[in-house]
């Protein structure tokens, strides 16, 4: 909730309506329809589904966005074996279940389950395990925590 009134003290009250506004537009992805594995690879799917809009995912052309968590999280949290594919798969299919201490809560999209069938998630969470990330100096300790109502 500070990040958005930082948000909101630097834009405005209106400035901040506006950039959430064009927050959910980049992430909604409307008409995208369901991509399968076949169609795409594991980057284009990223790009299909625009999370590159709010998430920095290196190997993905131009996932610079900072209003989600870096994917690299997912990576680091899969090599100290706290998430598993499936894990990763879920929080895909249902990225308003966690939220990252520090970002805004409930602005996921909550369709890439029709955007994506079931091998294009696993196609996607197996890429995360494997993001060409930076070596940390010391591992991130800023797994999600679970929320009742959903979040992300």
């Amino acid at each position: 909730m500070q990040r958005l009134a930082r948000v909101g003290r630097r834009l405005g009250w209106w400035g901040l309506a506006g950039w959430a506004l064009m927050v959910l537009a980049a992430c909604s992805g409307a008409g995208l329809g369901a991509a399968t594995p076949t169609e795409a690879s594991p980057e284009m799917l990223f790009v299909q589904g625009r999370c590159g809009a709010c998430h920095i995912i290196p190997g993905v052309a131009q996932a610079t966005g900072t209003v989600g968590p870096p994917l690299c999280e997912v990576t680091y949290a899969y090599a100290r074996g706290e998430l598993t594919v499936e894990d990763i798969m879920a929080d895909i299919a249902q990225p308003n279940r966690r939220v990252h201490e520090g970002y805004l809560d409930k602005i996921m999209p909550d369709d890439y389950t029709e955007r994506f069938d079931q091998q294009a998630l696993r196609r996607m969470a197996e890429y995360l395990t494997r993001l060409p990330c930076p070596q940390p100096t010391q591992a991130p300790a800023t797994t999600p925590s679970s929320t009742e109502g959903g979040a992300s």
